[in-house]
């Protein structure tokens, strides 16, 4: 159970590479589409980022629980995060690749 805690942990660092690529890819769009009003806003940028500042939150949990050597609770916690993150990841994949298709 401690190695796939561990292992859980170190996966958590996928939502948070998710979430960057979409905000350089979103700031990249605005700052195209918005070149005369001098690019995307900072207060923008500050809310799209602010799901790394959760992910962040929840490695620190992880690493704690970790420490304390609550292997299960901390593999609860982590297996539900990431499964969470994937059907995000699929849903926003497939209804991409359907709307595609649709057109």
């Amino acid at each position: 159970m401690k190695n796939l805690s561990v292992i859980l942990t170190l996966l958590l660092i996928a939502p948070i590479g998710y979430t960057l690529f979409s905000v350089f890819e979103i700031y990249h769009v605005q700052s195209i589409f918005m070149r005369g009003y001098g690019g995307i806003m900072r207060i923008m940028l500050l809310r799209i980022l602010s799901p790394v500042l959760i992910d962040l939150g929840f490695i620190g949990i992880a690493v704690f629980l970790n420490v304390k050597m609550k292997y299960y609770e901390n593999s609860i916690m982590c297996g539900t995060i990431l499964l969470g993150f994937l059907v995000t990841v699929i849903l926003n994949f497939g209804s991409l690749i359907l709307f595609q298709w649709l057109k």
